[in-house]
């Protein structure tokens, strides 16, 4: 109990530090931009934090909260972050934007827009602020290669390693980048050691011990893109492939209460390869009428063999999963005067997925709901807007989107299902003053189901078999959006966001019957999140180029539980998660050295047989140095666990089901990330 004070004390302390010294800062005034939708910062402005790559440009931009999207969601809009790359779209998923972003040498990096939604003339993909990464133009080739090796103090396997190549060619009109990357390192949120105990109403099912996690990931990507531009035409092309292997190898050596060994062995290998071929068309029609298209083609293969043994219990399981996607997307933008401009477009993706799955328990078979499948997805989207600037520091967009789908299941589940929704959006931004900014939105929002929640999954890490289920509908949620933005210091701002949702058909666990449960349609359900964002120059403080950033996220939410009927919150990560950054810039020596500290997290599952609770405390924390010998060589230094990372799992197990059961034991295991090291050189050629 008092650990649990502690640490809710430590968050709202960091979280309310934060806050006061942002009101503390709203008294600063800066000049006015010349466009008050787009801010511009040139390369010189991040010159003396010796960036790196893109991402670290992004990172160090005030007034801008990164959004890395999410690769696993279907279509274009739905998975995009919120930064272009020379006004485009990366039309790429297999790798993240964060890969896509590192990828991009700060040597070629001519400057970076932060752009309103209202001053932008292109696609921004229902985004509120993005940020525009623009490269130098002309005639330049740049290579650069990058090695880093880490030495592990906790790990069966010592040392790990990247390798990077990255080649990046500018001739006019013509744009081509392309990059290797291969990683064989340690998986850094699943390793660690530490206590184990079970402790069981029945005392001779109780087990005390310790647990050793060295999960190990093993990946090589490729990526060539390259784009043409002619007077009113451009033209982009992306082909990505990637292969990775995942390593978990978990070892429990236990006792049982009357001094008995009991060992549980864990031993997984997945794999995952991808392909895929993106291209963007973007034509003028005329000088207030655009056109841009984009299309993107997808293949990967998912697959795994697992081996869990509890005790003299022996569980094997074999999973395949091959997932194709194709989706296009088209905008028509019409600017008609200056406060007016309208939006007409359309997206399509067609998905399938099969699946097989096989599970043996102590020899015999064990068939699981939906362990044999394919799912396909015809899903079609015809939207429109208008952007309306009422006075050059006040606008609003109102949007309406029809989306149709049509959801057909074969193998174990036969099932065809239809689904119609209208998804109106209303947004409005307020810019007060030069650094004050507020922004509303209101918008109707439809989930995408999660493929893989059709078919049944082991869980042999867990312990758990995951049925599949097939009468799984969309998530709808109505959003309400509050952002105030406030900019200071010439380098610094906050951004608080709250948004409220209130779902409809929310998915957690439901029974699935045969006493397994699935992802389903739990009914209706709230949930708020605030966001603080902070971006402080410590020089007016006296601590000549020092910079305080830091992200701190709240969630609360509520649901009825679909196994007792109690109301609680959802299933997935709830209190406070983000982090905390502190750098300072040493020109004198060339050199900037830093801190990142994470403020930890809460995630909770409510299973049909199980309560889980995993707990990151705070404060982790890595400490790095970077170091420029001249334009073309940098070198960093960095302790990562300089203080330890600690997690505790719990788990409440219920034999008969939380439906009526009581708890029958109480399963805690604690693991402790020991620190390690880093040493990466990066060469610019």
């Amino acid at each position: 109990m008092k650990q649990n004070i502690a640490h809710v004390a430590r968050v709202f302390g960091v979280f309310f530090a934060q806050a006061a010294l942002a009101l503390a800062c709203l008294a600063q005034e800066q000049p006015a931009a010349e466009n008050p939708g787009i801010t511009v910062f040139p390369a010189s402005f991040y010159a003396d934090g010796e960036p790196v790559s893109a991402m670290d440009v992004i990172n160090r931009t005030p007034g801008f909260i990164f959004e890395r999207g999410n690769n696993d969601m279907r279509g274009l809009e739905s998975a995009a972050g919120n930064v272009l790359i020379d006004g485009r779209w990366p039309t790429i998923k297999a790798n993240t934007l964060q890969e896509v972003l590192t990828a991009i040498p700060f040597a070629v990096i001519e400057q970076v827009e932060v752009i309103r939604a209202d001053a932008a003339d292109f696609d921004t993909m229902g985004r509120q602020v993005v940020v525009n990464v623009v490269r130098k133009a002309g005639g330049k080739s740049t290579l650069i290669t990058e090695a880093a090796v880490k030495k592990y103090t906790d790990n069966d396997r010592e040392f790990g390693g990247t390798a990077r190549a990255e080649y990046s060619r500018s001739s006019g009109r013509f744009n081509f980048d392309a990059s290797l990357v291969y990683e064989n390192e340690q998986f850094e949120w699943g390793t660690g050691e530490g206590p184990y105990t079970l402790t069981a109403v029945d005392p001779r099912s109780s087990l005390s011990g310790r647990f050793d996690i060295d999960d190990w990931s093993r990946s090589v990507h490729a990526t060539a893109s390259g784009n043409y531009a002619w007077d009113r035409f451009d033209l982009g092309l992306n082909l990505t492939a990637k292969t990775s292997t995942l390593i978990l190898d978990r070892l429990g050596n236990y006792e049982t209460a009357g001094g008995e060994p009991y060992d549980q062995i864990v031993d997984i290998e997945r794999g995952n390869d991808v392909f895929e071929v993106g291209s963007d068309i973007a034509i003028n029609l005329a000088d207030n009428r655009r056109l841009n298209a984009k299309f993107l083609h997808r293949l990967e293969s998912l697959g795994s063999d697992s081996y869990l043994q509890v005790g003299s219990r022996e569980t094997l399981a074999d999973d395949e999963f091959d997932w194709t996607e194709t989706a296009a997307r088209a905008i028509y933008r019409w600017d008609l005067s200056d406060p007016l401009s309208l939006e007409f477009g359309a997206e399509a993706a067609f998905n399938e997925l099969d699946s097989f799955v096989e599970v043996s328990v102590a020899g015999a078979p064990l068939d699981l709901p939906n362990d044999n499948v394919t799912v396909q997805e015809d899903r079609y989207q015809a939207f429109a807007k208008a952007i309306f600037r009422v006075r050059p520091n006040l606008s609003f967009e109102g949007g309406l989107a029809f989306e149709h789908s049509s959801l057909e299941q074969s193998g174990d589940a036969n099932l065809i299902k239809h689904f119609d929704y209208l998804k109106p959006r209303l947004t409005a931004t307020w810019s007060i003053n030069s650094v004050t900014d507020v922004r509303l939105r209101v918008e109707k929002v439809v989930g995408q189901l999660n493929f893989y929640s059709f078919a049944a999954s082991p869980s042999l890490e867990w312990d758990i078999l995951s049925a599949g289920n097939a009468d799984l509908e969309p998530e709808e949620s109505t959003d309400y959006e509050l952002q105030l933005e406030r900019r200071f210091w010439g380098r610094g701002s906050a951004i608080l966001t709250y948004t409220r949702y209130r779902f409809d058909n929310a998915l957690d666990y439901v029974p699935v019957g045969l006493g397994f449960d699935a992802r389903g349609n739990a009914g209706q359900a709230t949930r708020g999140k605030w966001i603080l964002v902070t971006n402080f120059p410590l020089d007016p403080l006296g601590w000549k180029g020092a910079t305080w950033r830091s992200r701190t996220v709240h969630f609360d939410s509520r649901i009825t539980d679909p196994f007792t009927g109690e109301t609680r919150r959802r299933s997935g990560r709830d209190s406070f998660v983000g982090f905390i950054g502190l750098t300072w810039e040493l020109p004198r020596w060339n050199s900037v050295v830093g801190l990142d500290g994470f403020i930890g997290f809460q995630e909770r599952v409510w299973r049909i047989s199980e309560e889980r609770l995993i707990k990151e405390a705070p404060l982790p924390m890595n400490i790095w140095w970077d170091r420029t010998f001249g334009e073309d060589l940098s070198v960093r230094f960095e302790i990562m666990n300089a203080t330890p990372a600690r997690r505790t799992r719990t788990r409440d197990i219920y034999e008969a089901g939380r439906s009526g059961g009581a708890i029958s034991a109480v399963e805690e295991r604690k693991t402790e990330q020991a620190m390690h090291f880093m040493l990466r050189i990066r060469k610019r050629f």
